[in-house]
């Protein structure tokens, strides 16, 4: 029993997703898309690519906080150290180096810490920008479905279902290809789910599978 509900026969286990419904008209059917639809499906170089426009919403007042935030702590800190402790303890140590060590090492930490802490920062706006840039696509060909650097070969795909925390995921024995979440609304899911399921079937009772 699948997660939508869907139940097969001990036959139908280990048999590829396009041979299984290739005879289901329901499953062969393409599904209207809904007006002003994120998502387009196109032919390009002997495969269906599914591409969005779909753009995430960044959370600017939260990114702002993970970038300066680290930047006013080490700014104080800095401010603090090297002017208070740091002068300080050279002048009472009179360059004992012991205390050059210990300070060096503080100042090491300190650096570690304040670098570690701007990485989820760089991380979401890395992200953001790339996704303006070069938005993700799903390619399905006689190879198989390509998401995200990641290939499930297609006679080896036995279903594609939705999934709680993604869009939807292709599923094998050995392979688990998730379509990230933010792909697209989560309105327009169930239409990606069936439109993907619906290619996977269409691509392999059309051209020569490996």
């Amino acid at each position: 029993v699948l997660p939508s509900g869907e139940t097969r026969t001990p036959e139908e286990l280990d048999v590829p997703l396009f041979q299984r419904l290739g005879g289901d008209e329901q499953a062969k059917a393409a599904l209207p898309q809904a007006a002003g639809s994120a998502l387009s499906v196109a032919w390009r170089e002997e495969g269906y690519e599914i591409s969005t426009s779909h753009r995430p919403k960044v959370d600017t007042a939260k990114l702002a906080l993970q970038l300066l935030a680290p930047l006013a702590v080490a700014g104080y800190v800095f401010w603090r150290l090297p002017a208070g402790f740091l002068r300080g303890s050279f002048s009472r140590n009179g360059g004992d180096p012991v205390a050059d060590v210990v300070l060096a090492a503080l100042t090491a930490l300190v650096t570690v810490v304040f670098l570690l802490s701007l990485v989820p920062g760089f991380r979401t706006a890395w992200r953001a920008w790339r996704r303006s840039v070069r938005p993700p696509t799903i390619r399905v060909s006689a190879e198989g479905v390509r998401f995200g650097g990641r290939t499930v070969p297609l006679r080896e795909i036995e279903e594609v279902e939705p999934a709680r925390d993604a869009a939807c995921r292709v599923v094998s024995d050995e392979r688990l290809l998730e379509i990230d979440a933010d792909f697209c609304e989560p309105s327009e899911r169930e239409w990606l789910h069936h439109e993907l399921r619906r290619l996977v079937v269409e691509v392999g009772q059309r051209t020569p599978v490996p």
